[in-house]
């Protein structure tokens, strides 16, 4: 049997984005609570997984190699903006 797992933390719920964002936790919120409500979690199709690092390898199955130094290099610099919609900052 397939199953769908969801990565979540609630650490999620930590992150805020600028107003008028649609990212909020208000928004990770009702999107969990739609999940237990619909039953998925206790049908045994779907569980939830804490989240953890990822590994080099992992990243090199999605990213190319150059975007993945960008975004480290980024990181260790205290942070910054990858694109419109993407802002890192390192607390």
């Amino acid at each position: 049997m397939k199953r769908t797992a969801i990565v979540f933390s609630s650490r999620y719920l930590a992150h805020n984005t600028k107003a008028g964002h649609p990212e909020s936790p208000r928004r990770l919120e009702a999107i969990m609570e739609g999940i237990r409500q619909s039953g998925l979690l206790e049908s045994g199709n779907c569980t939830l997984i804490e989240p953890r690092p990822a590994v080099l390898k992992e990243l090199e199955l999605v990213h190319d190699s150059g975007y993945i130094s960008h975004v480290r290099d980024l990181s260790e610099s205290g942070g910054g903006i990858l694109d419109v919609e993407t802002e890192t900052m390192v607390s």
